[in-house]
C-alpha cells in the first residue's frame, strides 16, 4: 500500500484505471484472510479479487493458529497475548533511555551472498528457512494445509455467489527465491537453521546434504498451492519466476534484512499481475 516510492496498489491503480481495495493485514494468514473476504472485501461488490497466498508464513500461521485453538485460544487477541504491550514502563527501559547508544551484537549472523551479485547480500528468517526442508509429504498431509485449502475452496464458492473472479496469487518467500541462486555456504546455512524455534523439522546434520535438500524443497508450499487451484478450477498464477529472475539479475525485491517486499520487487510483479486481471476480464484494454 505504500505511495512512495508507489507500491503494488498504486501500480494497479495506474495501470487497470480501477479503485483497488486492499484488505491486507500484517501477520494474518490464511484463515483471516477468508473472513476478511467474507465480512469486508465481498460486500463492497467487487469485480475481482486477488488473494496472496505468501510462502514465508502463512502455512505457520495456519499452523500456530490450529496450535492456538487446541491450547484454548478463542480470539486473535487470545493467540497474541504474549505480544500485548505492557501496562507499566519498567524502570530498566527508562534507565536504557538515558544510558546512550547500546553495546553492539557480537553473535550476529552474516549475510548470504547472491552468486554473480558482488556485495548484493541478504539475510534469511531462521524459522522460514527451516521451513524450506519440510517434506512434501508431511506438509500436505498437515491440518494446516487441509485448512488452507478448504479456505481457498470457501473464498472461490463465496466470490462465485457474489458474482466476483478470484485470482489467487503466489508469492515467494526471501528464502525460496534466493536458496537456488545463493553462494554455497552450507555452514552459514546451519547457523541460521540452529536459531530456527522450528526444530521439530528435520535437517540433515551432514553439511554436503543441506543446501540439496533445501533447494529441492523450497518450492513444496507453491506446488500444494498451485496444484490445489488447478485441480478445484480457481485462477491462480505464481510470481516465483518473476521475482528470481530479478534476484539473478541482481534486483534487492526484498528488504535485505526483513521478511518483506521493496517497491522493486512489487513492480516486478506488476506486468505479470496485471496481464492475469486483464485475462479475467478486469480493467481497461492495453
Amino acid at each position: 500500500g505504500q505511495s512512495e516510492p508507489p507500491g503494488l496498489i498504486a501500480g494497479l491503480r495506474r495501470e487497470l484505471g480501477l479503485r483497488v481495495h486492499n484488505f491486507g493485514v500484517v501477520g494474518s494468514g490464511p484463515d483471516q484472510g477468508l473472513w476478511l473476504l467474507q465480512q469486508r472485501a465481498l460486500p463492497l461488490r467487487p469485480r475481482v479479487v486477488v488473494w496472496f497466498i505468501y510462502g514465508g508464513n502463512d502455512f505457520l500461521n495456519a499452523h500456530f493458529l490450529r496450535t492456538a485453538r487446541a491450547g484454548g485460544a478463542v480470539t486473535h487477541g487470545d493467540q497474541q497475548r504474549a505480544a500485548r504491550r505492557p501496562l507499566v514502563i519498567l524502570p530498566s527501559l527508562v534507565a536504557s533511555w538515558l544510558a546512550g547508544e547500546p553495546e553492539p551484537m557480537h553473535d550476529e549472523l552474516p549475510p548470504v551472498a547472491i552468486a554473480g551479485c558482488g556485495e548484493t547480500v541478504t539475510w534469511f528468517h531462521p524459522d522460514t528457512l527451516r521451513f524450506q526442508a519440510l517434506p512434501l509429504s508431511v506438509m500436505s498431509e498437515s491440518e494446516a494445509w487441509t485448512g488452507i485449502a478448504a479456505a481457498l475452496d470457501t473464498a472461490k464458492a463465496a466470490c462465485a455467489a457474489a458474482n466476483a473472479r478470484l485470482l489467487v496469487v503466489y508469492l515467494p518467500s526471501k528464502e525460496q527465491l534466493v536458496l537456488p541462486l545463493c553462494v554455497d555456504d552450507a555452514s552459514l546455512l546451519q547457523r541460521y537453521l540452529a536459531r530456527s524455534m522450528l526444530q521439530p523439522i528435520q535437517v540433515p546434520s551432514r553439511a554436503e546434504e543441506l543446501l540439496p535438500l533445501l533447494r529441492a524443497n523450497c518450492g513444496n508450499f507453491e506446488n500444494l498451492v498451485v496444484d490445489h487451484c488447478r485441480a478445484h478450477g480457481i485462477a491462480c498464477w505464481s510470481a516465483t519466476d518473476v521475482l528470481r529472475r530479478a534476484v539473478a539479475a541482481c534486483v534487492e525485491v526484498y528488504y535485505r534484512a526483513d521478511s518483506h517486499w521493496r517497491a522493486e520487487g512489487q513492480n516486478a510483479v506488476l506486468p505479470g499481475l496485471v496481464e492475469q486481471l486483464r485475462a479475467l476480464g478486469s480493467g481497461r484494454p492495453r
